[in-house]
């Protein structure tokens, strides 16, 4: 078969991902599969580091313009499963790297379900390898998907320990997002008292970040609940 135009551009690519490895940054991967027209699982197959590309691939997807990054992402859900599959014994701070980047495919796509074992046996294998904020994105995650089977018991468990996690990881974001999923688990659970104050509490939380993205999904709750 004759070779296309873009094969040494590729090959370039294929070359740059093997000598470089860890050392790229995000930006430095979404760079070259940008200019080269390749599909991020090409560099997953050269050896650049999962956590790296995971990193990468999730990057933008809910900002604006993020639709050819949704796009890219969706693309590379088999992939993402292989890193959660060859890491979460050896590398669970990987895996849960890989779990965290496949969120907004799976939020919108499902299936819930295996989604929340996948995150389990990277849990349970990371407590004391995994840095506190991870652990809590990925216990938020769970508690989201719990939520929305209908199991609201095991969410509020999730919830509450992901909040501990994030409040060891001092990341006032994650504590003020956390607590809003709080907030709306009372409203499911029939405690409509606690959840003007959680959410008046996230809040908090969120502005002292100065995180205004947050801070909109906050008030969008706070509305919803005034609303009611």
């Amino acid at each position: 078969m004759k070779p296309s135009s873009a094969t040494p551009l590729i090959i370039a690519v294929h070359f740059a991902c093997m000598l470089a490895g860890p050392a790229f940054s995000a930006e430095s991967i979404e760079a070259i599969v940008k200019a080269s027209g390749a599909r991020p699982g090409f560099c997953i197959r050269l050896g650049v580091t999962d956590g790296t590309l995971c990193t990468a691939l999730a990057k933008g997807v809910n900002v604006h313009g993020g639709v050819e990054r949704r796009h890219r992402l969706a693309q590379e859900m088999e992939n993402l499963v292989a890193i959660h599959e060859r890491s979460v014994e050896s590398a669970p701070q990987e895996a849960i790297r890989a779990v965290l980047a496949m969120e907004p495919i799976v939020r919108e796509r499902g299936p819930y379900e295996p989604f929340v074992e996948q995150i389990a046996a990277a849990l349970h294998r990371s407590r004391e390898a995994v840095n506190a904020s991870l652990i809590a994105r990925g216990l938020k995650l769970r508690g989201w998907l719990l939520r929305t089977l209908g199991r609201i018991d095991d969410a509020w468990s999730d919830v509450e320990e992901a909040l501990h996690a994030a409040t060891e990881a001092g990341d006032q974001v994650l504590q003020g997002l956390i607590i809003g999923d709080r907030a709306v688990l009372k409203w499911w659970k029939g405690l409509p008292a606690g959840v003007e104050a959680d959410l008046k509490d996230a809040l908090k939380h969120v502005r002292a970040a100065g995180d205004q993205q947050s801070e909109g999904l906050v008030l969008a709750n706070l509305g919803t609940f005034y609303g009611e």
